[in-house]
């Protein structure tokens, strides 16, 4: 186990024993900060399980379906006593952002279908949308706005290739044009 998933679970488990520990008296209190707590773990072992999976595996879709109950579990938990306090209008916007949130989470995890060219990360068959005044899969570099802006020792050639690699990028070889650019 990692020192972050260590650490996470100690202190989920801490916060957990002295929220319980101080609403003690309330029986459904009690109840609510242990079905969070366990609802939390569960939702976390199961995004763990589903980042392992490869599309491949027959268990992708149970998991997905895993983590989709859990999340809206606890979106459910927390959202019901937040309404109950609410007068009615806030009342019936609490649970349309949850029912929203329903909504929005199994169109991602069951509707959508990612691209063929994301898949795995991998970035170099991805098309990047254009940006206003460009050409398409060229962005500008962050140096640039400095040069605009009176800092012209700064500045570098306003567009690099978004296909190249860091090495080509810091050697000053540009792969769009085939020339090198001069180092100031």
């Amino acid at each position: 186990m990692k020192n972050s998933t260590a650490s996470t679970i100690i202190f989920l488990s801490t916060s957990t024993v002295v929220s319980a520990y101080q609403v003690r008296h309330g029986p459904w209190t009690v109840a609510f900060v242990l079905f969070a707590c366990m609802d939390l773990l569960a939702l976390f072992v199961c995004l763990r399980a589903l980042k392992k999976l490869r599309p491949e595996d027959g268990m992708k879709e149970s998991s997905k379906v895993a983590v989709w109950v859990f999340g809206n579990a606890l979106n459910g938990a927390f959202a019901y006593p937040v309404a109950q306090m609410m007068p009615l209008a806030l009342y019936v916007a609490v649970w349309g952002m949850s029912g929203f949130t329903i909504i929005v989470t199994f169109y991602g995890l069951f509707v959508y279908r990612e691209p063929e060219n994301l898949k795995n990360n991998d970035a170099d068959m991805a098309d990047f949308p254009s940006q206003a005044g460009q050409e398409r899969g060229l962005a500008y570099d962050k140096r640039l706005a400095l040069a605009s802006v009176g800092h012209p020792e700064s500045a570098a050639p306003p567009m690099i290739d978004a296909g190249q690699t860091a090495n080509q990028i810091i050697s000053g070889r540009n792969l769009a044009t085939g020339s090198r650019s001069t180092k100031r």
